[in-house]
């Protein structure tokens, strides 16, 4: 199985994205060695940013495609309103031609049964695309924790994921323990199963993105050996490919201190360039 290093774009398009040079960008990442690049891409054509990656010139990326349910902040609880913007979500995706879509799915104030409903009819809407498409483990959303996201994949066994574990420890408060979370790692074994992508975020308890990722040795290590058991139980089932996501992004992920927002930016780089060099180490 192929793993690809994938670079989100959500920082560079935070920072005067209309005067930046985009072909320096894309040739300082490949030369970096990532394979990839995630686009927000609702965000991108609400403000004239889109147009860069509809060349046919793609630098040899594969593009990841990124869409939000009734945006961000998300302006709507109702099932069919977040139905009918993940429908209008993938049209604007498909514009870009890409590899993967990648979903902020739903909301978190529903009941398990509008959760299922919402999934099951996503799941049918689906099948009509030639496109894989993964939904993302988020805060807010409808897969913010990993019961609910158990049952949602039990449920709907063709809802595929991009797992981003630096949620669940954020709100879990803690780096699960495999004698004291049993619950948990039964949810787990479930859930890597239909993981086809990760967000290479490292959170820690009480941050959703540390500032160093290299910092912590056993923090590192904790999402090393969950990164790996996902990725082998898909070679197991024998996926051909699978997404890492550098996502270190901006405010209010990155802690912004003394309003130094140009060291913020560079450390946003700094930490996705380290994750991509662990990754290309650890995870090949």
């Amino acid at each position: 199985m192929k793993r690809k290093y994938i670079r989100n774009f959500q920082d560079f398009f935070a920072q005067n994205s209309e005067k930046r040079n985009w072909g320096n960008t894309f040739k300082n990442l490949k030369e970096k060695g990532y394979q990839g690049i995630e686009i927000p891409v609702q965000f991108s054509i609400e403000r004239n940013q889109l147009d860069p990656f509809k060349t046919k010139n793609r630098h040899g990326f594969d593009y990841v495609a990124e869409i939000y349910t009734c945006g961000y902040p998300i302006y709507s609880s109702d099932i069919n309103a977040h139905l009918d913007s993940f429908k209008k979500g993938i049209d604007t995706a498909l514009k870009i031609n890409p590899s993967v879509i990648n979903v902020h799915s739903g909301r978190d104030c529903w009941t398990i049964d509008q959760t299922l409903e919402f999934f099951t009819k996503v799941q049918q809407f689906q099948e009509q695309l030639d496109v894989p498409i993964n939904h993302e483990t988020c805060r807010q959303r409808s897969l913010y924790n990993p019961y609910i996201t158990k049952l949602v994949v039990q449920n709907c066994p063709n809802i595929y994921l991009n797992l981003d574990l630096s949620h669940w420890v954020l709100i879990g408060e803690r780096l699960y323990d495999r004698e004291k979370d049993v619950e948990f790692f039964e949810a787990f074994n479930t859930i890597k199963q239909n993981t086809r992508q990760v967000n290479a975020r490292i959170g820690s308890v009480n941050q959703i993105q540390v500032i160093d990722p290299g910092y912590d040795d056993e923090i590192l290590k904790w999402y090393d050996q969950m990164w790996k058991e996902i990725t082998q139980a898909q070679e197991i089932k024998g996926q051909n490919s699978f997404y890492f996501s550098c996502k270190f992004g901006p405010e209010p992920y990155q802690i912004n201190y003394l309003n130094r927002k140009k060291q913020a930016a560079k450390d946003i780089i700094k930490s996705n360039d380290f994750m991509l060099a662990h990754l290309m180490q650890n995870h090949k």
